[in-house]
C-alpha cells in the first residue's frame, strides 16, 4: 500500500509512556546545576543558565557540567528514558499501543521507514518484540555506507539524535539544520515514500520543515493527524504537501485503528486475489500452516461461489434460443475456462499438496460447480455442457494428484456426488464423462479436428499448460494422463460390474486398439499398470488409498472386465 510508509515523530505515542521531551530533559539539567549551586533558577531556568553563564543551554554543555565521564553521563540520562521497577509495574516508559501498532504496521510490510525527532527507544522495543531488527540512523555519520532503502526491513531515522549520545539536537540554533547527509537521506524517503504525520507540530522543527517543504513529489499521499489546532507552519506544509487531515483523539487510538483496518482490508482482500499467482501462493502459505485453516476454507468457499454464480447465470449463458453448433459451443466452452481458470489453479495445488485434512475442502468445492442449478425446460446439448466444467477440473486436480502421488485425493475427488441427467445421486466419475458432456460431431466440427475421441484429446491439450509446474516432461504428462482415464474407466466400472457394459475411454484407447485389433500385446498404459499391480501387489498406490476396494483381486477382475468391454464396445470402432 503507497500511503503509511513513513511516520515522522510519534511524539504523542513517547508523551504517553510519559518520557520527557528533549527541552524538558534540558530545563531538568538546568534545575539540577542550579540545585548543585544552592540557587533558585525558576521560573525560567533556560533564561538562569544563559544569564549566569553567558551562553545558551546545550545538551552536551549541560552534560558535561554535571558528569564527566560517558558512563556517568549514560547513567544520567537513563533515568529520564528508561523505567525503574516501580515504572515498569505502572507501565510507564514502555512501548505504549501506538508503538506496537507502528511496529505491527512494520511486520505486515506496511511500514518500511519510520522518522522519529525524539530520543528514546520505545519504537526499537516495540519492533523487537515483533523480532524486527531495525537499521537505525541517529547521527549523519550512519548515513555514509546505508543499503538501498528497498533493502532494508525497517528503518529508524532519528533525526534528532539518542539519548545515549550527546550530539542530539535541542536547541533552536541545533533544530534550524541538518547535516548535508542527513538532508539527503531525507530528500530520498520524502521522494519515494509516503507519509503519515502523528504527534508533531512542526513549530520547533525548522529543519524538518524544510525538508518536508524541498519535495515536489507527490509520489503517494500525506496524511497528517492532528489532536489539536494546528498551526501556521503545519498548514503550511499540508497545503505543500497536499496532505489529507485527519483530527484524531490520541495516536494509541489512531494506530491501533490503522492497523486494525489494514488488517481487515487484506482479510477481505486474500479471497479475491488479484491474480492466478496471487491466489496459488495464497493457497500455498494457507496450507503449511494450520493457523490459516479458516482462512484457506474461505478461499476455497468464496472463490467456488463466484464461479458458480457466473458459470450458471442464465443471462450470460442462456439454455435456449441459441444454436448448439460447433462454434457457439467452442466458444462457451473457453468462456467456461476462463472463469475457473483461478479456481482450477487452486485445486490443482490443493491436490497436489493438500493433506488428507484439506480433502473435504476440494470435494465441496468440486460438489458444487458438478451440481448446476436442473432448468425446468432447456435445450439438451446446452443443459449437458453445464457439467464440462466440474469434468474439466476434475481431470486437473486428478492430474496433479497422480503427479504427486496422492491417490487419496485422486479417490476423494472421484467420489464428489452429483446428480445424473435423471436427478439421481451419483459420483461425479459417472455423473460426467468424456463421452457424454459433449456431442462428439458437434465438438470435432467446431475444433476443425477429426479426433474419434474429441474431448478428451481436447482436455488433453487445453490442460497441457495449467499442469506444466507439477509435470514439467512432455512425455511424463501424456503417461500421467493416460492413467488418470485408465483408472476412470475403471472406477466407472467398479460401480456395477453386474450391469455396466460400458465404460468411458481416453485417448490411450487408440493404441490400445490398433493393438488388439492386429492381435498385439498391450504396450500402453493397461500393460504398464498391469505390471506394476504384479510387482507391488495390494502396495500398489492406487490399491493402499482404497480405490478398487483396496484389493489386488478386485483390481483383476476389473481389468478383465475392461478389456472385454473395451474389444466388444471400441476396437472396431476406433481402429
Amino acid at each position: 500500500m503507497g500511503f503509511s510508509r513513513c511516520q515522522p515523530n510519534p511524539g504523542k505515542a513517547t508523551r504517553a509512556a510519559r518520557i520527557p521531551t528533549g527541552w524538558e530533559v534540558v530545563e531538568d539539567l538546568i534545575r539540577r546545576i542550579a540545585k548543585v549551586r544552592g540557587v533558585d533558577c525558576e521560573p525560567n531556568p533556560p533564561g538562569w543558565y544563559e544569564q549566569t553563564s553567558g551562553e545558551a543551554p546545550t545538551y552536551s554543555g549541560l552534560l558535561a557540567a554535571l558528569a564527566r565521564s560517558p558512563l556517568e553521563r549514560q547513567q544520567l540520562l537513563r533515568g529520564y528514558f528508561e523505567p525503574n521497577e516501580s515504572e515498569r509495574e505502572q507501565g510507564l516508559k514502555v512501548p505504549t499501543k501506538a508503538h506496537r501498532a507502528i511496529a505491527a504496521l512494520v511486520a505486515s510490510g506496511h511500514v518500511r521507514v519510520i522518522l522519529t525527532t525524539n530520543f528514546d527507544q520505545l519504537i526499537e522495543r516495540a519492533l523487537e518484540e515483533k523480532g524486527i531488527v531495525p537499521t537505525v540512523v541517529s547521527s549523519p555519520d550512519q548515513v555514509q555506507g546505508l543499503p538501498p532503502l528497498v533493502q532494508l526491513t525497517c528503518l529508524v531515522v532519528k533525526m534528532h539524535g539518542d539519548y545515549r549520545d550527546s550530539r542530539i539536537k535541542n536547541t533552536p540554533e541545533e533544530l534550524s539544520q541538518y547535516d548535508r547527509r542527513l538532508n539527503r537521506l531525507l530528500d530520498r524517503i520524502f521522494d519515494e515514500f509516503g507519509l503519515i504525520v502523528c504527534g508533531w507540530s512542526a513549530q520547533w522543527d525548522p529543519a524538518l520543515c524544510s525538508a518536508i517543504a524541498r519535495c515536489r513529489s507527490h509520489r503517494f499521499t500525506t496524511y497528517w493527524a492532528y489532536r489539536g489546532p494546528l498551526d501556521t507552519e503545519a498548514n503550511r506544509l499540508i497545503t505543500l504537501r497536499r496532505a489529507q487531515a485527519i483530527q484524531i483523539y490520541d495516536a494509541d487510538s489512531f494506530f491501533e485503528s490503522l492497523a486494525d483496518r489494514i488488517e481487515a482490508l487484506e482479510e477481505y482482500d486474500r479471497p479475491h486475489p488479484l491474480s492466478l499467482r496471487i491466489a496459488v501462493e495464497t493457497l500455498k502459505n494457507y496450507l503449511v500452516d494450520h493457523r490459516h485453516r479458516i482462512r484457506l476454507s474461505d478461499l476455497m468457499s468464496q472463490e467456488t461461489e463466484a464461479v458458480y454464480q457466473r458459470l450458471f447465470s442464465p443471462e450470460r449463458f442462456p439454455l435456449g434460443g441459441i444454436t448448439f453448433n460447433g462454434v457457439n459451443l467452442l466458444e462457451r466452452l473457453r468462456e467456461y475456462e476462463a472463469i475457473t481458470e483461478r479456481l482450477q489453479a487452486l485445486l490443482i495445488e490443493g491436490a497436489a499438496w493438500g493433506e488428507t485434512q484439506h480433502l473435504d475442502l476440494w470435494r465441496r468445492s468440486l460438489e458444487r460447480i458438478a451440481n448446476p442449478p436442473r432448468p425446468s425446460s432447456a435445450s439438451v446439448g446446452w443443459t449437458n455442457v453445464m457439467s464440462y466444467p466440474a469434468l474439466r477440473l476434475l481431470y486437473a486436480a486428478g492430474l496433479a494428484a497422480i503427479a504427486k502421488g496422492l491417490y487419496h485425493n485422486l479417490r476423494g475427488l472421484l467420489e464428489v456426488p452429483a446428480l445424473d441427467k435423471g436427478g439421481q445421486r451419483v459420483p461425479l466419475l459417472i455423473a460426467a464423462d468424456t463421452i457424454h458432456v459433449v456431442d462428439h460431431n458437434v465438438l470435432k466440427t467446431g475444433l476443425r479436428k477429426n479426433w474419434s475421441l474429441p474431448m478428451s484429446e481436447y482436455l488433453f491439450e487445453s490442460l497441457r499448460e495449467p499442469l506444466r509446474e507439477h509435470l514439467r516432461s512432455d512425455d511424463n504428462y501424456a503417461n500421467t494422463f493416460d492413467i488418470l482415464e485408465y483408472l476412470l474407466a475403471l472406477a466407472y466400472l467398479d460401480q456395477d460390474p453386474d450391469k455396466i457394459g460400458w465404460c468411458p475411454i481416453g485417448r490411450f484407447g487408440n493404441l490400445l486398439a490398433i493393438e488388439m485389433r492386429f492381435g498385439q500385446q498391450p504396450k500402453g498404459v493397461v500393460a504398464r499398470i498391469h505390471q506394476e499391480v504384479d510387482q507391488l501387489g495390494n502396495s500398489w498406490p492406487p490399491l493402499t488409498a482404497g480405490l478398487f476396494g483396496g484389493s489386488v483381486e478386485r483390481f483383476k477382475e476389473l481389468e478383465a472386465l475392461f478389456l472385454e468391454v473395451f474389444k466388444l464396445r471400441y476396437v472396431q470402432y476406433l481402429v
